[in-house]
């Protein structure tokens, strides 16, 4: 994770913990928890088994879920970065490509436009990437960890591969599980492609890779960072 994802989503958390909306679920079959909005959350994680029954069996992507708690800090992270960045591409071209970042706005908490030399603290700062997603022109790809996965168990890691001017290949995806096989400890992979409907950012094309690590229980019980 980037230090400017970790800035975001340290604002988001704290954003979650000052909202005073409350989140009322009602638990329904298979550890899944539905909303008023229609929304669905899982509190048991995804085993690899039933991950592999949902993307090659029932091949219903929309079953892939995050438990409520996920939801509320994904929810709130994306509403922090709303406010920071012009557009959510940016934010991706900058995080995951390394895009360099300029600043579009600087305004007050007040609303009105600072002065360059006011503190940080005063100024809502908005910025974005350059060059912007309309002026790439060649094709690049990177390999990221998801920030926000979905309920799975803790040897199972979520992928994404990202992919500029043009949609990821097959080719592609082979070599970017290959480098996860070279990390160690992986035993099995899965891949998909989410279709047009689910497509956060249509804009920027990315397939999802999921691994199997072995080990990884005793690793994530000792470790108690985010």
């Amino acid at each position: 994770m980037t230090n400017s994802t970790q800035e975001i989503l340290l604002n988001a958390k704290v954003a979650k913990t000052m909202s005073n909306h409350s989140l009322q679920t009602t638990t329904v079959a298979s550890g899944v928890v539905g909303t008023p909005a229609a929304m669905k959350y899982r509190e048991t994680p995804y085993t690899w088994d039933g991950v592999v029954d949902i993307i090659e069996r029932k091949q219903d992507l929309s079953l892939l879920v995050r438990s409520a708690e996920q939801h509320r800090v994904y929810m709130a992270y994306s509403d922090a970065l709303r406010r920071e960045w012009k557009t959510m591409y940016d934010y991706i071209l900058h995080s995951k490509f390394g895009f360099q970042k300029r600043i579009v706005s600087s305004t007050s908490k007040e609303g009105g436009a600072v002065s360059a030399d006011a503190f940080d603290t005063e100024k809502i700062i908005t910025w974005e990437a350059f060059p912007s997603l309309e002026e790439v022109v060649s094709s690049q790809t990177s390999l990221c960890r998801n920030d926000f996965p979905y309920n799975f168990e803790d040897n199972i890691e979520h992928w994404c591969l990202w992919k500029l001017c043009g949609s990821v290949t097959p080719d592609e995806i082979d070599d970017a599980k290959q480098k996860l096989k070279n990390m160690g400890n992986v035993s099995k992979t899965l891949h998909w492609v989410n279709p047009p409907h689910l497509q956060s950012l249509p804009g920027i094309n990315h397939a999802h890779i999921l691994c199997l690590r072995k080990g990884v229980e005793d690793d994530c019980s000792k470790d108690d960072s985010l």
